[in-house]
């Protein structure tokens, strides 16, 4: 999980088998207004942007939460994103 809780909306990083990575919006709500993640009612992989790497769906991650809490702290998605760029 990339954000959010019991409380607040969650926005995951999902990894397929095959190695390809998408962004999941599990609710409807504020996550749920970007199109090219996965949102309930849509069928999968149906408008779902894949990205090829982990560093790269977590940077769309990234900047989804900048434009839906843009007072929100990007320090552990910061580290999250050096940390698999470093490690491809």
């Amino acid at each position: 999980m990339i954000f959010g809780g019991k409380s607040s909306p969650r926005l995951l990083v999902v990894e397929l088998p095959e190695g390809l990575w998408f962004l999941d919006a599990e609710k409807e709500g504020t996550f749920g207004a970007f199109e090219d993640a996965q949102r309930p009612g849509i069928p999968f992989p149906q408008d779902v942007r894949m990205h090829k790497t982990e560093a790269d769906a977590l940077r769309r991650a990234r900047e989804i939460i900048a434009d839906s809490f843009p007072n929100e702290s990007l320090a552990r998605i910061d580290a999250m994103i050096t940390e698999a760029t470093t490690a491809s």
